[in-house]
């Protein structure tokens, strides 16, 4: 049993395999910001990761396509509470403006690579292995502090 199917907080329902679809896109996207000049991708998926924190994840532009090839592709829907998820998205925010601020505003090209890479490493886990490294650091937050993430 995951942290997600644990501990549910929001009571919201998600579909963990197109959070899988997910965190594959999210991980090529990363890939990209790793391999070529196109830093603007950060900000495409800070704007993602925004929404689906502050908005909800049935308006998120990456979850909207991964639903779309999820069902395409027939995977199983398995649904899971969103709040560890939700945290998950919070988390990849905070890499992505992190990522932004190193790698153009700074120009810190070493720590733009090691929290872009740290950021690629947990997508590719969630979307090739179905860890949610959010979702665990999110079962190990005090309870108090897991409602304040929720806003």
């Amino acid at each position: 049993m995951t942290v997600g199917e644990s501990c549910p907080i929001s009571g919201v329902k998600i579909d963990a395999s197109a959070g899988r679809v997910n965190g594959v896109l999210t991980t090529a996207l990363l890939v990209v910001a790793l391999v070529t000049p196109a830093r603007w991708v950060l900000a495409v998926l800070a704007v993602d990761f925004a929404v689906k924190v502050f908005v909800g994840f049935r308006y998120g532009p990456l979850c909207l396509l991964s639903q779309v090839i999820a069902r395409a592709a027939c995977l199983p829907r398995r649904k899971v509470d969103a709040g560890p998820k939700r945290f998950a998205a919070l988390m990849g925010l905070v890499f992505c403006l992190a990522g932004i601020a190193l790698g153009v505003v700074l120009w810190l090209p070493v720590a733009y690579y090691l929290v872009v890479g740290m950021c690629a490493g947990c997508a590719a886990l969630e979307g090739f292995a179905g860890f949610c490294v959010g979702c665990t650091i999110y079962g190990l937050l005090p309870p108090g502090l897991r409602r304040a993430s929720h806003g």
